[in-house]
């Protein structure tokens, strides 16, 4: 078997039949499914079991331990040269695995996807440059062009290549996809990503990133990572070391606009703790203003006022 797709499962009745439709039924025909129903308690394991009567593919419940561990899990099933992810509320393009079945002899391959509105509205498309080369090169054209890359799914892995290397998702915590891809590319000895887009993510009122009550445990996970990253990056080179703190400053900074009141002045105050501007790159032009707009926590009212959002 060429190719597995993993589909982790936690109470999407709603999303769940277009998903599976999308992963079985692909113009490609040497691959297998793998559903992980993560103790789902609505109607999840019905439609599961539907749709595996007519498309027999592999199918897991296991008691609800988080997506992390779900993910661990399906991974170790896999019996295929290589396998990506597909979550349960989104959808793959029907000639996915056709078009990537062109390319051999890699680590990873990148693929683009479309981001949809829970209505299917088209939102925007998430573009990665095109390149054949080494993990790190490619990390640092990602940063350096502003790509949104830090997520499981739009990418293929070749399962040596994953299990080789130990890699797996932090279990017990948020935002472990954030963790991990930055080290998954960073390892690639080959990567190569292709102009093509694949993959159908759905924005969902439901999603941890939108959760009004997650603000303040994602605001914690972020600043945790901070700290833990910058360790573990430092195996590599510098100027991955630099990309890398900029990227990540940058994603802290963005992530105090989705505070507002007492819960991002407190934010603010814990990034200059940790002296979050000593790490963006000198070469963008507006950084100096932003931190001065920014140290007088005038950043994001401006922001909200020039994007229209106050």
């Amino acid at each position: 078997m060429k190719y597995s797709i993993i589909v982790t499962v936690y109470n999407k009745e709603k999303y769940l039949e277009r998903c599976l439709k999308s992963a079985c039924c692909q113009t490609f025909k040497d691959y297998s499914v793998i559903v992980v129903n993560d103790g789902s308690t609505d109607n999840s394991e019905k439609i599961i079991k539907k749709y595996q009567r007519k498309y027999k593919f592999k199918y897991y419940f296991k008691d609800n331990t988080g997506v992390a561990d779900t993910r661990n899990f399906a991974i170790s099933k896999v019996k295929s040269d290589y396998f990506l992810f597909l979550d349960a509320d989104d959808f793959l393009a029907l000639d996915l695995l056709e078009m990537i079945d062109k390319y051999s002899d890699y680590d990873v391959l990148s693929f683009n996807s479309v981001v949809l509105s829970e209505d299917l509205k088209y939102r925007k498309k998430v573009l990665k440059p095109v390149f054949s080369g080494n993990g790190e090169d490619y990390f640092i054209d990602l940063v350096n062009k502003r790509c949104d890359f830090t997520v499981p799914w739009g990418y293929v892995y070749r399962t040596d290549f994953f299990r080789n290397n130990g890699f797996s998702y932090p279990k017990g915590r948020i935002l472990e996809d954030f963790y991990l891809i930055f080290f998954v590319i960073l390892e690639c000895k080959r990567l190569v990503s292709i102009d093509y887009t694949g993959y159908y993510y759905v924005e969902t009122c439901d999603s941890i990133i939108n959760s009004l009550e997650n603000r303040k445990l994602i605001a914690d996970t972020y600043l945790d990572y901070f700290d833990i990253l910058n360790k573990d990056m430092e195996k590599y080179c510098d100027s991955v070391k630099r990309c890398f703190r900029s990227y990540l400053a940058g994603t802290l900074i963005w992530y105090g606009s989705k505070l507002t009141g007492r819960e991002q002045r407190d934010y603010i105050k814990r990034l200059k703790s940790v002296r979050v501007f000593d790490f963006l790159d000198r070469s963008f032009v507006k950084i100096a203003f932003i931190k001065l707009l920014f140290v007088f926590n005038l950043y994001y009212q401006i922001r909200g006022l020039i994007k229209g959002d106050v």
